[in-house]
């Protein structure tokens, strides 16, 4: 009884290691058809890449064309 118990969790540990992983490198496309913002505070739509964008710090975001902020 005790090794089913242990192949039980087993499994519940690989399958969440696996749904981690995957979800990280699971590129986020919801700012493909977003050109990038000009300015951390340009009118949308576009999208910020704070890793690549501004001082390589802080959160991304897209900004939709009715000017909500929506944070990656």
């Amino acid at each position: 009884m005790k090794w089913v118990t242990a192949a039980i969790l087993l499994g519940i540990g690989i399958g969440l290691t696996v749904y981690t992983v995957l979800g990280t490198f699971t590129p986020d496309s919801s700012h493909v058809d977003y050109p990038p913002c000009v300015t951390e505070d340009s009118p949308g739509p576009c999208y910020w890449d704070a890793e690549i964008q501004g001082n390589g710090e802080g959160r991304s975001f897209l900004v939709h064309a009715d000017g909500t902020v929506q944070y990656l």
